[in-house]
């Protein structure tokens, strides 16, 4: 129900660091990013706040394929899901805080993520309001560090493959009188059907 390491890279390289006024900023996933009292403001780290919220009830086929390596057709079942991000702006100023926040949600609103739904089986859904966060004291600065976080969302496929076991082989013992026997065979998961005539040669 996670998002996979491929989606998740997709969503990251879609959020937003330079924009139409010439400003920019630094971008660090929150995992990777290690505070330092010299760092250069403006940056933005960004995190996965919930991810793996269920917006299907139940799980469907999404769609099927045939594979020619086993000449068989594969589904692939799965149900969409709803992941949350944040994105934490810093700055020097409140001021400053509050005009990258507007650029921000623009950007994110007019690019979506730069994301394909029907190529990437994503999409994007919408931001939050940003929302002011308590600002911390940078000691070589001398000075607040302002911050904000905006929260977006993303609708995404949670899918897995289904493949049929095959059946290469049928045995049977014929005890009696022997007359034409028909065999129906089908599997559970997978519904096929094949009709089995045996005749004595």
């Amino acid at each position: 129900m996670t998002l996979t390491p491929a989606q998740w890279d997709l969503i990251y390289q879609g959020i937003p660091h330079s924009f139409s006024d010439g400003s920019s900023l630094q971008k660090f996933r929150s995992q990777q990013f290690v505070p330092k009292q010299d760092a250069n403001f403006p940056l933005c780290i960004v995190s996965i706040i919930s991810q793996g919220i269920p917006v299907d009830q139940h799980t469907r086929l999404l769609d099927d394929f045939y594979d020619d390596s086993v000449k068989v057709r594969i589904e692939r079942w799965g149900y969409r899901c709803r992941a949350r991000i944040s994105a934490v702006i810093e700055a020097l100023s409140i001021t400053e805080v509050e005009r990258l926040s507007s650029l921000f949600c623009q950007a994110l609103y007019e690019d979506e993520l730069d994301i394909n739904p029907l190529q990437n089986k994503m999409q994007f859904r919408g931001v939050d309001p940003p929302q002011n966060l308590p600002p911390y004291y940078n000691p070589l600065k001398k000075m607040n560090i302002q911050r904000a976080a905006i929260d977006f969302f993303v609708e995404y496929e949670f899918s897995w493959i289904k493949t049929p076991d095959l059946i290469r082989e049928v045995r049977t013992e014929i005890d009696g009188p022997m007359i034409p026997l028909i065999y129906q065979l089908d599997k559970k998961d997978f519904p096929y059907l094949m009709d089995v005539i045996i005749l004595r040669s």
